[in-house]
This record gives C-alpha cells, structure tokens and sequence, in this order.
C-alpha cells in the first residue's frame, strides 16, 4: 500500500493503488502497519481530492433504513447477501488518486511487481529487523 496522508489519532490514509494490487481508498491504523525504505513522490496527484477523502464525514456509513429486527429484514434473509455497491464519489476519487500514482509508480524499474507482491509474517519473524 501506499500512504496518502497521516490522519487524526494514528489512523493512515492509504491505498493499493486499486489497478495494481486490488486495495482501494481506505484508513488503516497504524499499528497495523509495517512501514519501508520505499517511497514514492506523491507531488502528482490531486490535493483537493486527498483533503476530501481525509475528511470525517467521507468514510461515515449510510444508516440502514431496516431495522434488525424487522418484520422485512427476517423475511430477507433467506434471500441471500446482496452484493454492496461502490457509490459513484467513492469511485471517481479512487480514479483521480490511482491515475497519479500510476504514473509515478511506472517511471520506476520494479515498483510495480513489488506493489503486487503478497506479504505475510510467520513465526519467529522480526519486522523490526527486517529491510525493504
């Protein structure tokens, strides 16, 4: 992933970018994450946009006009889950932000093979020691 922007009580702004490794926009805390030596210059990309889906209100969730415990809600759910859509906003702003990123990360020789690859800690692993 790469990180956009530091947010309010530790939370980090990242994404994939969505065409290379499948992560959208989204907030991850930070210690969940693992940071290395690479870095990529982000002089490209739409500031408004990053100051937009920082916001508070940009990651807020709609509130289900079902209640739990409805008489509609029961009957439903026999019915199977219903596949959730990505608002048209939402899908735009991932747009503006990834056609920056991806000119920059195709300049560089690798970046973009590293950016798809998996990573994953075992036991005995100790990131701290570990170079990137």
């Amino acid at each position: 992933m790469v990180l956009l922007k530091v947010l309010d009580q530790g939370v980090l702004l990242v994404t994939g970018p969505f065409k290379i490794n499948g992560v959208p926009l989204r907030r991850v805390n930070a210690r969940y994450v693992i940071a290395t030596k690479t870095s990529i210059p982000l002089e490209g990309l739409d500031q408004a946009t990053i100051d937009k889906v920082g916001g508070e209100k940009y990651f807020t969730r709609d509130k289900k006009a079902d209640k739990k415990g409805s008489e509609e809600a029961f009957m439903s759910e026999g019915k199977g889950q219903q596949k959730k859509e990505v608002s048209g906003e939402r899908a735009q702003d991932q747009k503006k932000v990834d056609e920056g990123l991806l000119k920059t990360i195709r300049k560089e020789a690798m970046l973009q093979e590293y950016l798809k690859s998996q990573f994953s800690l075992r036991n005995g692993d100790k990131p701290h020691a570990m170079v990137f």
